[in-house]
Order: C-alpha cells, then sequence, then structure tokens
C-alpha cells in the first residue's frame, strides 16, 4: 500500500506562496507568523485523513518556528536534515520520505520569498510514517508494520527498538499476527522489490519504502488474513455457480418452448410439402392428356385448353403455398433441434426469401392480367371471325361454329384469369402477413444465437429450397405463356387451324417435359 501522498507537498507550496509568511520570516517576527499560519494548520488537520505539522526554518539551516512547539527555535538542523538544506541550494520544492528524530517522516518543503523575491527561509508540512501507516491499518482492517534501516536510528531519540538484523522496528502491527516469519533474509529481499510469505492462515507482503531520493529507507510489511479472502472468493463462486444452474435451466427451458413450437409444424408442413408434391405431377400429368387431345381438332382443343388453364391454376395456387411453407421449414424436422444457435442469421435469409416470393407473387399478378388482356382481344377476334362466316353463307357455317366456341373460350379464359388474379392477390396478403410474423420472430430468435450457432445450416436450406420453389413457379409462368401463344393464334387465323394444331402439339410436349423435371425435382429423383 502507498505510504506517500501529495499532500505534505500541496500544503507547504500553498503556504509559501502568502506574501505575510515571506515579510514575517524577514522580520523575524515570530508571533505574526504564528498568528497567520494556525488557523491554516488547524484547518489542515481539521479535515485531513491524519495529523500533519508544519515548521518554518531559516537560513542557512536553523528552525525558525514550530506551530506545535512555538517556543522552541534556533535549533541547528544542518547536520541532519539534508532537505531543508537541499530547498535552500536549489530554491525549489521537495517532497518524499526523510529519516528525523522521529523515525521515517513523509515530508513536503518549499522555499519562502519576501515581497522583493529574496530567499528568506523554507516551509515544511509533514507526518510520521507510524501516523499513516496506523491509519491505513483502521482504514483496510488489516495489520501492517514498518521496518528501517540502521541507519534511521542514528537519528531518532533513543527508543526500545527491536533489531532484526539490521532492520529496527519502528512500527509493530497492532494485532495478533504471526511476525516470527519476518526475518532478516525475508526484509533483505524487500529491499529489491515486492515479496510476500504465507502460512496457513495470513499472507505476508512486503515492499520497500524509499526516501526523497529513491533510496530505500525502509520496509512496508502487511498482514492478510488468508480466512476473509477465501471467504469472499467462496461466495463469489456461489454466486457464479448459481448464475450457471439459472444458465442452465433457462436455456433448457427455452429449448423445450422452441421444439414444441418449430418443430411440430415444421414436421406438418413437410408432410404437406409432401402431398402438393404428388397433387403437383397428378397435374402435370392432367395437362400431357390435355395438350394431346388439342391435336384431335378444335372443339376437343378448346376443352383441353380449359382443363389446362384450370391445372395450371391449381399448380401455381399449390405451390406457392408450398413455397411459403418451404421456407419456413424444409429439413427442419431432422436438425432442428441441433440449428436454433444460427436462427437470427437463418430467419433474416427467410425474411428475404419471402420478400422474394411476394415480389414474384406481384409479377405473376401482372402476368395474369396480360392473359385477361389476350383473352379480351380473342373475343374481338372471334368476333370479326363470325362476322367473315356470316359473309360466307353456307361454306362458312361451320368456321362460325368454330368462331363461336373459341369467343367462348376466350370468356372463360377472361374469368380464369380474373378469378386466378383475385387468389393471387389473396396470396401476396397472407405473404405480407407471414412476412410480419418472421421479422418478429427473427427478432425473438436473436436473443438466443449464441446458444443456437447451427441453426444457419437448417435455414440455408431452407432458402435453397424456396429458391427451387421460386424457380418452378417460373416454369410453369413460361408454360403459360406459350400456352396463350397458341390460343392467340387460334382465335386470329381460324383457317390455319390444323398449323396452330401442330403447334400447340408441340408446345403441349414441352410443357410435359416441364411439368415431369418438376415432379422429379419435388419427388428427389
Amino acid at each position: 500500500m502507498p505510504l506517500i501522498t501529495a499532500s505534505e507537498g500541496a500544503n507547504a507550496l500553498s503556504i509559501a506562496q502568502f506574501q505575510t509568511v515571506g515579510n514575517a520570516m524577514r522580520d523575524v517576527n515570530r508571533d505574526q507568523l504564528m498568528k497567520t499560519i494556525l488557523p491554516v494548520n488547524n484547518q489542515i488537520n481539521k479535515h485531513g485523513t491524519w495529523k500533519l505539522r508544519i515548521h518554518f526554518h531559516a537560513l542557512p539551516g536553523k528552525s525558525f518556528l514550530r506551530i506545535w512547539k512555538p517556543k522552541k527555535f534556533d535549533d541547528d538542523l544542518s547536520g541532519f536534515r539534508h532537505t531543508v538544506l537541499k530547498v535552500f541550494e536549489t530554491k525549489t520544492p521537495v517532497k518524499g520520505i526523510e529519516s528525523g528524530r522521529g523515525g521515517l517522516v513523509v515530508r513536503g518543503l518549499a522555499p519562502v520569498f519576501d515581497e522583493s523575491n529574496a530567499l528568506v527561509g523554507s516551509v515544511e508540512v509533514y507526518c510520521n510514517i507510524k501516523e499513516v501507516a496506523s491509519n491505513i491499518e483502521k482504514r483496510e482492517n488489516e495489520s501492517n508494520a514498518i521496518y528501517g534501516l540502521e541507519a534511521v536510528k542514528a537519528t531518532m531519540r533513543m527508543e526500545n527498538f527491536k533489531d532484526i538484523g539490521r532492520f529496527k522496528v519502528i512500527k509493530p502491527p497492532s494485532k495478533k499476527v504471526p511476525t516470527k516469519l519476518i526475518t532478516e533474509n525475508f526484509l533483505e529481499k524487500a529491499t529489491k522489490g515486492a515479496v510476500f510469505i504465507t502460512d496457513d492462515s495470513t499472507l505476508i507482503t512486503a515492499s520497500p519504502i524509499t526516501d526523497y531520493v529513491g533510496k530505500v529507507a525502509g520496509i512496508y510489511v502487511q498482514f492478510i488474513d488468508i480466512k476473509s479472502i477465501q471467504d469472499a472468493t467462496r461466495s463469489t463462486i456461489m454466486t457464479i455457480v448459481g448464475l450457471s444452474l439459472f444458465i442452465i435451466i433457462l436455456t433448457i427451458g427455452l429449448g423445450f418452448l422452441i421444439s414444441r413450437t418449430v418443430i411440430v409444424p415444421i414436421e406438418s408442413i413437410n408432410d404437406q410439402l409432401y402431398n402438393d408434391s404428388k397433387t403437383l405431377a397428378s397435374f402435370a400429368t392432367e395437362l400431357s392428356n390435355a395438350s394431346q387431345t388439342v391435336a384431335s381438332g378444335s372443339s376437343q382443343q378448346s376443352r383441353a385448353l380449359d382443363t389446362t388453364l384450370s391445372s395450371i391454376d391449381k399448380i401455381a395456387e399449390k405451390i406457392e403455398k408450398g413455397a411459403q411453407k418451404a421456407n419456413e421449414a424444409i429439413g427442419l424436422r431432422d436438425e432442428a433441434h441441433h440449428s436454433l444457435q444460427n436462427a437470427s442469421q437463418s430467419m433474416n435469409k427467410t425474411i428475404r426469401a419471402i420478400d422474394e416470393i411476394k415480389t414474384k407473387g406481384e409479377e405473376t399478378s401482372k402476368i395474369i392480367k396480360t392473359i385477361d388482356e389476350i383473352a379480351f382481344q380473342t373475343n374481338l377476334l372471334a368476333l370479326n371471325a363470325a362476322v367473315e362466316a356470316a359473309r360466307a353463307g353456307e361454306a362458312g357455317a361451320g368456321f362460325a361454329v368454330v368462331a363461336d366456341e373459341v369467343r367462348n373460350l376466350a370468356m372463360r379464359s377472361a374469368e380464369a384469369a380474373r378469378n386466378t388474379q383475385s387468389l393471387i392477390e389473396d396470396t401476396v396478403k397472407e405473404i405480407e402477413t407471414g412476412y410480419m410474423l418472421v421479422e418478429n420472430t427473427s427478432e425473438s430468435f436473436e436473443k438466443t444465437v449464441e446458444y443456437n450457432n447451427q441453426f444457419g445450416d437448417v435455414i440455408k436450406a431452407i432458402e435453397q429450397a424456396s429458391n427451387e420453389q421460386m424457380s418452378l413457379i417460373k416454369e410453369i409462368n413460361n408454360s403459360i405463356d406459350e400456352m396463350k401463344s397458341v390460343v392467340t393464334h387460334n382465335s386470329a387465323n381460324a383457317e390455319k387451324s390444323s398449323a396452330i394444331s401442330e403447334e400447340l402439339d408441340a408446345q403441349a410436349d414441352q410443357l410435359k417435359d416441364c411439368v415431369s423435371s418438376l415432379s422429379e425435382l419435388i419427388e428427389g429423383q
């Protein structure tokens, strides 16, 4: 524990700044100096931690005034008070420890000048190191002791010293402590730096006390009760163990809660996705059969196209729902309990994937609007074809029937497009609701991210599955565009129905391949 403070030097320097101090020392007016400094002395000791004394020195090295003993002065200090001589020599402040008649003393000295800036003496504020050590002892409730070197005894008044080799007991410990461990060898080691030694109940530390020029003047020894340290350590360990148990219980509870609220719904979603995949394969078969039927004639083409459009509508709805469920769950059935640590990052990816689904749904809505517009144009062309058939008379009667069927087909196509648009808009709203729910879930998972570092791989798999579903939706959209082209050609030029039928057959084959590939992807082939 450090024994030197800056208060002695600061107080001495402050007192030296009083102009009345310098003038009183110049005029050898001790009464005036006493009258000036006594209130300052009382104020310092009233608010100070330990008792400080103020001593004035006159040139070339004599006592001028002791505030606590004003009748004693003019005694020569030059033989042993080297700090006083150094202040007179350098005309600068000096602070530190110096041995004297009171033993080791913490001193702060400052030169005193009169109003003409002439050096007239010095002022010293000091306290005995024993008082500092005793104050530390009371404050920290730990015993301490001070051992001075042999040279200290030469400057002190005769006291009953107990020698330990060349070391003198200046301040013994106030409590019963194992002083038998304090040997001359132990103190000799302390002159070179801090050392320590222990027994069953006490930790003894020793460190050098250096004087104002950096020379070792003594040893400061502190006796620390190990039992109090052990009790404090034990209490800290128990607190840590309690907190650890609480964290473990909390983690188990969170794991159970997440398992109940995430894994079970994910298994249900996965089963639903499997059923949707089977339904998608069935729809693909129906679409292939419908495409083959188109080649048999215009009337059959109308019925097959109606079936195809209805099937595509169902496929699109199933894929949209499957994409949402896949983005929430694919793969979590087997690995969810190992993946919670990366939940926050994966949920962020899920949010972006759902946002992409929303965007694609809006794009699909735009495409359906385009289909509705084409159906309207097809209706107009069918009307024109009916007019042309009427002009042709009996020769155009069959063509008029075909034109009427095409117009009916266009009207049904427009109705189907509007129904599809409504379904897509509802789906987009559901996606937005799902987006908000997933975003809230992401905020909750962020709190458990440090316990769920492996969750990211699972969510990454979900993102990949969602991207595959989006790719399938794009393929179906392309197929719808191809069928739309076939219907447009059929309605615009009824005289080339044979060529258009062949084109439709080719497009139906392509659609069959796309749906077959989609089925293989969903079934994992």
